[in-house]
C-alpha cells in the first residue's frame, strides 16, 4: 500500500481524505488520499503524473520589505511553510518539517520542528536588535534635527537683530 493511498476511508489523527487527480492529461484518474489538516493544497487542481509525487504543503506565511535605496521593491524576503513528501527516500522529509525560504535569492532550509522553533527564537532576537537599531538611528536623527533647527533659530534670532527687530 502506498503512503498515499489508503484501502479504508478514516485518516489518521491530524489528517482528512482528499481526491487527488494522479496521471497524464487525457489519462488521469481521481484517487482518494490521506492528506494532513495543514495541507491548502487542492490536488484535483494541482494534479500529479504520479501518486508518489504528490506532496503536501501549508500556506505560504512571509515578510519582505523595500530599501531607502530601491523603494517600493522587495529587497529581502522570507517566506515559511510546512511541508511534508510521504514517499521521500529521505525519513525526514516524509515527516512534516518547516520549510524557510529567502525569496530572491532561490535559497530553501527544510528545518525539523524543533530547528524551527530554535530559528524562530533566533529571530525574535534579530527583530529586537532590529527595534533597537531603528530607536537609536531614529535618537540620532532627532538629536541632529535639534541641532539644525536651534542654530536656525540662532540664524534668524541676529538676522533680527540686525535687520532692527524684524525677520
Amino acid at each position: 500500500m502506498n503512503a498515499h493511498a489508503t484501502s479504508t476511508s478514516m485518516p489518521r489523527p491530524g489528517h482528512r481524505m482528499v481526491p487527488a487527480l494522479i496521471g497524464w492529461p487525457g489519462r488521469q484518474a481521481t484517487a482518494l488520499i490521506e492528506c494532513p489538516d495543514f495541507c491548502h493544497i487542492d490536488h484535483v487542481k494541482d494534479w500529479a503524473h504520479a501518486i508518489e509525487d504528490v506532496d503536501h504543503y501549508s500556506d505560504f506565511e512571509g515578510w519582505s520589505t523595500d530599501s531607502i535605496l530601491q523603494p517600493g521593491d522587495e529587497v529581502i524576503s522570507l517566506t515559511t511553510r510546512v511541508h511534508t513528501d510521504p514517499v521521500s527516500e529521505n525519513p525526514a522529509m516524509r515527516q512534516a518539517h518547516v520549510i524557510i525560504d529567502d525569496g530572491n535569492r532561490g535559497s530553501t532550509c527544510y528545518l525539523t520542528p524543533e530547528m524551527g522553533e530554535r530559528a524562530a527564537d533566533e529571530l525574535i532576537a534579530l527583530a529586537a536588535d532590529i527595534r533597537n537599531a531603528a530607536r537609536a538611528a531614529r535618537q540620532c536623527n532627532a538629536v541632529a534635527g535639534r541641532g539644525r533647527r536651534n542654530r536656525r533659530t540662532q540664524q534668524d534670532e541676529a538676522l533680527r537683530r540686525v535687520r532692527g527687530g524684524a525677520v
